[in-house]
C-alpha cells in the first residue's frame, strides 16, 4: 500500500527533488493511542548557478535536490534530464 502523500500548492515554488509531505500516525508512548502526524521535508534557501542564463538564481530547495543537481553536474543539466518546466 503506498504512503499517503500530500503536495501543497505552495510547493510549486520550491525545488523538492521528489520529496513530499507524508501523512500518517505516530505512537508517542506505548500506552497511548496513535496521533495524526505530518512529516515535512526540510527546506533551505540556496543559490544555484545557471550556465545557460549565466547568472545565479536564489531558490528554496531540499538537501535531496542539491544532491541531484550535483549528480547531474549542474542545474541546467538537471533541468534538461529531469524535464522540469
Amino acid at each position: 500500500m503506498p504512503l499517503p502523500t500530500t503536495f501543497p500548492v505552495e510547493f510549486e515554488k520550491v525545488l523538492l527533488g521528489g520529496e513530499m509531505v507524508i501523512r500518517g500516525h505516530e505512537k508517542r508512548k506505548s500506552d497511548r493511542r496513535r496521533v495524526p502526524h505530518f512529516w515535512v521535508p526540510q527546506l533551505y534557501r540556496s543559490v544555484v548557478y545557471s550556465e545557460i542564463l549565466n547568472k545565479r538564481i536564489s531558490a528554496i530547495v531540499t538537501r535531496r535536490q542539491i544532491q541531484l543537481i550535483h549528480e547531474y553536474k549542474g542545474f541546467d543539466n538537471y533541468l534538461l534530464q529531469v524535464g522540469v518546466m
